[in-house]
């Protein structure tokens, strides 16, 4: 159980080691914000699709 436990303790010294994440953090946290950004984009998008196709069916319904 001693083994599973340390897998959770953080190996950086400070918050600010983690956000470089070894010279490696501007490609990680850019490629974070993008995915963030187009997930948030397709969101939006898939809302707008399914509010116009509501308003479609109901449209229609009171059209026949």
């Amino acid at each position: 159980m001693t083994e599973l436990w340390q897998l959770f303790t953080p190996w950086w010294s400070d918050l600010a080691s983690f956000g470089r994440m070894g010279k490696h953090g501007l490609y990680v946290w850019a490629s974070v914000g993008l995915t963030v950004l187009a997930l948030g984009l397709e969101w939006g998008v898939l809302r707008r699709w399914v509010k116009r196709q509501r308003r479609q069916a109901i449209t229609r319904t009171f059209e026949t």
